[in-house]
């Protein structure tokens, strides 16, 4: 029988996936950054972590959601909820699906837009 050792700085970091979902949303990739989404009834959550999946500072993070409906589309702005998330007041349809587009913009990197979707509550 073998024994293997693995240190566990080591085991923690290989069981960290940034590309996983945290909070129950869909989570997309840009550069060394993933962001997910999280759609409720009337709110829109962000999340972010770095490629080594530590949570970003969002809480100087310029953000804003495009909502793309069968009725059209509409401009949503975030706000800081805390340190480590956003959140945009959003009412959502609920008996057909929708697209968000999401611009973010953190202090030091260009902005980046991010497609989410199709989506339905």
């Amino acid at each position: 029988m073998a024994l293997v050792l693995v240190p566990i700085a080591a085991a923690a970091h290989v069981s960290a996936r940034a590309d996983l979902p945290r909070h129950g949303g869909e989570v997309l990739a840009t550069g060394e950054l993933f962001v997910e989404l999280v759609v409720e009834e009337n709110q829109l959550t962000l999340h972010a972590r770095d490629d080594r999946a530590r949570v970003v500072d969002l809480s100087t993070a310029q953000a804003n959601a495009l909502l793309w409906t069968d009725e059209g589309s509409r401009s949503v702005p975030f706000a800081t909820r805390n340190g480590s998330a956003l959140t945009a007041a959003a009412d959502l349809p609920t008996t057909s699906k929708f697209r968000v587009v999401v611009s973010l913009e953190l202090p030091g990197q260009e902005k980046t837009s991010l497609l989410f979707g199709p989506m339905q509550l």
